[in-house]
């Protein structure tokens, strides 16, 4: 995505949203926010996102 990132949680959870689809859940999204977390792809600080 490059520029186009999103650097708020929330705009975040709703672009993972799209990739999980109309049959995910909250919980699914969580999850995957969590995975790419783990993997060190993104970091949450508060409400920020940053990508290390």
């Amino acid at each position: 995505m490059g520029e186009k990132r999103p650097t708020k949680l929330k705009k975040l959870l709703g672009q993972l949203k799209s990739f999980v689809g109309h049959g995910g859940t909250a919980d699914d999204v969580e999850a995957l926010s969590r995975r790419l977390q783990e993997a060190k792809v993104i970091q949450v600080d508060g409400d920020r996102v940053l990508y290390p």
